[in-house]
C-alpha cells in the first residue's frame, strides 16, 4: 500500500527538524503526535544568516496522508519563504501565495516567530491560527498578536493577503508557547476539552523552565484522553530565555 509504505511517519519526521537550535540563554521544548500514522501538524527551526531563528508551527485542516503531503510542501516553501525575505510579513504574504496556488482545497494555520538572538526581539506574524503565549518574568501571561488583533487569514484562501506583525522582548526567565488547537481542544470520555485556562495555569505554574512546562502540559493532556482515541494531531514548541543567576551578574574580581 503506498500510503503506508511511502508516505509513513518515518517520512514525515524527514520534515521535522531533528535538532534544537543551540545557543547560550536559550532553552527549547519541542512535541509533535501524529492522531493517525501521519498528520498535519508541523514545526520547524531554521537559523538565518542575520543571526535570527525561524521558529515556525502550522496546522493543516484535517490529518492523515493527504494532510502529510501538504505540510511537507509548507516545510520547503516556509524556509524559502523566510530565509529569502527579510520582512516577516512579506515572507508570510509570498507563502500564502505559494500555497494558495497549490489548489489543494485545504488550508493552512500557522504561526512564525522571528528571534533576533542579539537584542531577544520576537517578530511574531500570524496566519489563522492562535497566538503564542507569552510567560512574562512578573509572572503574567500576554498572548501577543492577540490583543492587538494582528492575524491575518489562514494561507491557502486568498491570493495577496496582507499580514501585521507584532514584536516584543523576550526578557531572562519569559517564555513563548506555541500549540496546535489539537491540545487544547482533546476531549476526555466525557466530551469536555482540556481547555485554554489549564494550558495558561501551567505555563504560570513552571514560569521560565520550558522543559517542566512541556511535560507537564502534555502529562496533563494525556491523562486527560485516557481511554479515549486521540482525535487531533498534537504540536507544541516552547522557547525561554533563562533566567539570570547571581553568578552571571556578579562583578568580575580584579
Amino acid at each position: 500500500d503506498w500510503s503506508s509504505d511511502v508516505c509513513s511517519s518515518d517520512l514525515q519526521e524527514a520534515f521535522l527538524p531533528k535538532s534544537q537550535p543551540k545557543h547560550p540563554g536559550l532553552s527549547f521544548f519541542d512535541y509533535y503526535k501524529a492522531a493517525e500514522q501521519v498528520g498535519g501538524d508541523y514545526f520547524d527551526y531554521f537559523e538565518l544568516e542575520n543571526g535570527k531563528i525561524v521558529i515556525a508551527l502550522a496546522d493543516v485542516v484535517g490529518h492523515g496522508v493527504a494532510a502529510a503531503m501538504l505540510m511537507a510542501k509548507l516545510s520547503a516553501e516556509a524556509r524559502f519563504a523566510f530565509a529569502s525575505i527579510s520582512d516577516p510579513r512579506k515572507a508570510m504574504e509570498q507563502l500564502n501565495n505559494r500555497i494558495t496556488a497549490l489548489d489543494a482545497d485545504r488550508f493552512i494555520t500557522m504561526s512564525v516567530i522571528v528571534f533576533d538572538v542579539a537584542s531577544s526581539k520576537a517578530t511574531i506574524v500570524i496566519a489563522g491560527h492562535m497566538p503564542p503565549i507569552h510567560y512574562r518574568a512578573d509572572g503574567s501571561i500576554h498572548e501577543p498578536g492577540g490583543e492587538e488583533d494582528i492575524g491575518g487569514p489562514a494561507l491557502g484562501i486568498e491570493f495577496d493577503i496582507g499580514f501585521d506583525s507584532v514584536e516584543i522582548t523576550l526578557e531572562p526567565g519569559e517564555t513563548l508557547t506555541m500549540y496546535t488547537d489539537g491540545i487544547f481542544e482533546a476531549p476526555n470520555a466525557d466530551g469536555q476539552q482540556f481547555s485554554m485556562e489549564r494550558i495558561r495555569k501551567i505555563l504560570q505554574g513552571a514560569k521560565s523552565d520550558v522543559n517542566l512546562a512541556g511535560k507537564t502540559v502534555i502529562a496533563q493532556v494525556t491523562d486527560h484522553i485516557v481511554g479515549c482515541a486521540q482525535e487531533d494531531d498534537m504540536c507544541m514548541v516552547i522557547v525561554g530565555r533563562d533566567e539570570v543567576s547571581s553568578y552571571d551578574t556578579a562583578p568580575d574580581i580584579a
